[in-house]
């Protein structure tokens, strides 16, 4: 149950979802900022946990949750405006069940989440094309973008088949400044060394090797345009980052693996770095893709589907993101291969209508925009009735259609302290019965 019809009379009726059908095809929830979506968000991931816990996994897949997490809502707990805790998250509720990683190493230790550095011999140069808009990156060297990696990774010197290979993302920076950036960490000297060791040549020799290729195999006009639009990216080596851990290979392998967890991937201190998310979004979307295309091929597909809740989704699926982020091909191509999105947005206005209309249940908090409103509600019945409707709508209160629902209705969602009870009642009694369960298992001797 979501919550109660909006009606002139209070009425003690519920509103039910199927979550068997709001799962088996893509869903949608919008809304401004504040309307509830995060509080909805929760009590549908709780609902999606339970529902996997009901599944015989020797009859059929399992379900897990990877849920990107900006304001660490999911992971840790929801806040008002003024940062006062209002209750836990769905992964702190359930943490025995949920693998919680964050690229906010302070935080990792501080609350025992497992720390997510970005692995830069996984960067792609679509990566860097996806997140160029947010530093103004211009036309002209994202035409040139495959060219740029093409030289940097494999013709630095002289023509030869040589260059930074795996590396190619420190190519786009001043030697020095890496340096600087990397002395102050952890394991920077150990990238330091490998970077040097690529380059034959001390770091600081990085930029003038690079531009020096370019303008040998491309032109001047080139070199100069990538010394002043490299410079906009300095920001990205402000991230953690590593080269030999793996987090995103360990998250898909819990993701479709039978006795694997829910993922959450809350930012932390970086809730505002729209770049670090879209990146480390993209890396594990990437390889999850592939990864279950493999398995196919192989004969050995996942155990599990996988419902990836995205917040922000315009940033990855707009008409301009749509074609060049692994989520549009996850939108477009995965659901036969038991992968379902669940989108998140403020602006649904600025997805690709493509992506819209893959959206089978929407939940529609308070909208205002007029394209905005048009989207949110596409494909619903009477559209003319519930685009008055939309504008109205109080926080917590939300336009619900779609084939999870038996019919269009105003909704006020549940309170959501009152979910987090009955959650982590819920909770106690699974490990209750999960401890009896191993009990009898040591007393036979088969555990």
């Amino acid at each position: 149950m979501i919550g109660t019809p909006k009606t002139p009379k209070v009425i003690d009726v519920n509103i039910p979802i199927n979550i068997e059908k709001l799962i088996d095809l893509s869903f949608g929830i919008f809304g401004k900022s504040g309307s509830g979506k995060t509080f909805l968000g929760n009590i549908l991931a709780g609902y999606i946990f339970l529902h996997d816990l009901k599944i015989d996994k020797t009859m059929e897949k399992g379900v897990k949750l990877l849920i990107f997490d900006m304001q660490s809502e999911y992971g840790l707990e929801l806040r008002d405006n003024r940062g006062n805790k209002i209750a836990d998250g769905i992964g702190n509720i359930f943490k025995d069940y949920f693998e919680r990683y964050t690229p906010d190493l302070g935080l990792a230790k501080e609350r025992g989440l497992k720390p997510f550095k970005i692995n830069i011999t996984q960067i792609t140069p679509s990566d860097i094309a996806l997140i160029a808009p947010i530093f103004g990156i211009s036309r002209t060297f994202l035409d040139h973008l495959q060219t740029i990696y093409n030289i940097i990774s494999r013709k630095l010197f002289r023509g030869e088949e040589k260059g930074l290979g795996e590396f190619w993302f420190f190519g786009l920076f001043e030697g020095d400044h890496i340096k600087e950036k990397l002395e102050e960490r952890e394991n920077g000297e150990k990238i330091i060394s490998k970077l040097e060791e690529k380059l034959d040549s001390d770091l600081s020799e990085l930029r003038r090797i690079v531009v020096n290729a370019l303008e040998r195999n491309v032109s001047s006009a080139l070199k100069t345009t990538f010394v002043s639009q490299t410079s906009k990216l300095r920001r990205l080596l402000d991230y953690p980052i590593t080269i030999d851990e793996d987090p995103v290979g360990d998250i898909v392998r819990s993701l479709l693996d039978r006795e694997g967890s829910h993922v959450i991937i809350s930012l932390g201190k970086y809730e505002k770095e729209m770049p670090l998310y879209m990146i480390i979004a993209n890396l594990i979307a990437r390889r999850l893709r592939d990864e279950i295309l493999k398995r196919e091929i192989e004969g050995n597909p996942p155990e599990n589907k996988v419902i990836i809740f995205l917040e922000e989704a315009h940033n990855f699926l707009s008409r301009d993101t749509y074609h060049i982020s692994p989520f549009g091909e996850i939108a477009r191509e995965m659901r036969k291969k038991g992968v379902t999105l669940c989108i998140i947005d403020q602006k649904p206005g600025e997805l690709d209508p493509n992506v819209v209309s893959m959206l089978w249940t929407n939940f529609v908090f308070n909208l205002t925009d007029k394209r905005d409103i048009e989207q949110a509600i596409l494909g619903v019945d009477r559209p003319e009735l519930f685009r008055k409707i939309v504008p109205t709508l109080s926080p917590k209160e939300v336009f619900v259609y779609g084939e999870a629902v038996r019919f269009p209705t105003v909704v006020t969602v549940r309170n959501y302290k009152e979910v987090e009870k009955s959650f982590r009642e819920k909770n106690k009694k699974i490990n209750e019965e999960k401890s009896m369960k191993e009990e009898i298992l040591r007393k036979h001797k088969l555990l």
